[in-house]
């Protein structure tokens, strides 16, 4: 049940974040569609009515632009933008810190998606941030990044239990969405830069169907 709980939290906090910043980037959008119909479609050949025998997990591998892009989004607006609290068992060192025993250790999500030494213009929505022939796979500085640079289900043994469900759900949920249906969302919600889909958040999001895909 955790696991199930995990993952649909997660999912449906990041598949409204996802919407909104394909309406904020419309060639991103052009680019995602344009890969369901080469790779799933093949370019007309299928029809969304035939998803339910075309995906798979090959396919969805197949997908890279679409993991760049979820990843993106969850590096954007991490459905958690902090960690569970985390207590020190002893005293230690972290840097120039000290940590006495008993302290509570938060990590911050957000600080490390937007730290300008791992990411090249961080508040840009790039996905092909995350495609390692893109100049932006890099640090600014022409390095690797940080493993830890991204970590919106936090990381090492206690790494959100549903990270593997929520990310294929999220794939999954892209496709049947997106091949089916168009929307559009209003202004005010589009330039609004405070709006965030986290956990607890108090937006919402509401859309407009303009078509239908039969």
């Amino acid at each position: 049940m955790a696991v199930l709980f995990a993952g649909h939290e997660t999912t449906s906090k990041t598949f409204l974040s996802a919407l909104l910043h394909l309406k904020r980037n419309p060639h991103v959008e052009k680019k995602l569609r344009q890969e369901f119909n080469e790779v799933l479609l093949e370019n007309g050949k299928f029809t969304v009515h035939d998803l339910d025998s075309i995906i798979c997990n090959d396919k969805l591998e197949e997908l890279e632009y679409l993991t760049y892009f979820i990843k993106e989004v969850l590096r954007h607006d991490p459905p958690a933008a902090r960690s569970l609290g985390y207590i020190a068992k002893s005293k230690f060192k972290l840097g120039d810190v000290f940590v006495p025993k008993g302290q509570v250790l938060v990590l911050n999500v957000l600080c490390s998606h937007y730290d300008e030494k791992q990411w090249r213009e961080p508040m840009k929505f790039i996905p092909e941030r995350f495609d390692p022939s893109s100049e932006y796979f890099r640090t600014p500085e022409g390095k690797p990044r940080d493993p830890l640079a991204w970590a919106p289900f936090t990381f090492g043994p206690r790494t959100c239990m549903g990270r593997a469900l929520a990310l294929m759900e999220l794939k999954i949920l892209m496709i049947y969405f997106m091949l089916s249906i168009d929307y559009e969302i209003d202004d005010e919600t589009l330039k609004n830069d405070n709006v965030s889909y986290a956990i607890l958040s108090p937006f919402a999001l509401d859309i407009k169907i303009t078509k239908v895909f039969a």
